[in-house]
């Protein structure tokens, strides 16, 4: 039944094309796509300030001001932050990396506890997975660039 009704609409569709070429035609001309925010939620696009819990190895090593846009987190004080990561092989390294906008991977997040892949990175040196319904940012170092005993 459902596929008879199927086969009818996509026949109209076919004889309104068919009949009507301009009228379809303008129809598909005036489809607009809006990728800004509606009006009056452009403040959401902008970057805010806010303080992050963060975590290391699964565990919380405290808390950071960041700044935080739709595509990037930004550490506001990067030598904090190298402060609250255990002990580091190259500081001035691990500095150089803080203070590089990171990509947030919030699409990294674990939902529940039967996803997988998620929750864990491999960087090439650093990366974070942002979740903004905790305020809390994982941090993942790679492990030549991380600690001197070889953790994470």
């Amino acid at each position: 039944m459902a596929g008879r009704h199927l086969e009818r609409l996509a026949l109209a569709l076919c004889l309104v094309q068919a009949s009507c070429p301009d009228a379809l035609a303008a129809t598909a001309a005036t489809f607009l796509l809006e990728t800004s925010a509606p009006e009056g939620f452009d403040d959401l696009t902008e970057p805010q300030q806010l303080v992050v819990d963060l975590y290391y190895g699964g565990r919380e090593i405290g808390a950071a001001q960041v700044t935080i846009d739709p595509r990037f987190v930004r550490f506001n004080s990067p030598s904090e932050v190298l402060e609250l990561l255990p002990e580091v092989r190259d500081t001035e390294r691990i500095i150089s990396i803080l203070e590089r906008p990171q990509t947030r991977n919030s699409h990294h997040v674990c939902r529940s506890n039967r996803q997988i892949g998620c929750g864990y990175l491999m960087p090439s040196e650093f990366a974070v997975i942002y979740d903004e319904q905790l305020y809390r940012l994982d941090l993942f170092l790679k492990r030549t660039v991380a600690t001197t005993s070889g953790n994470q």
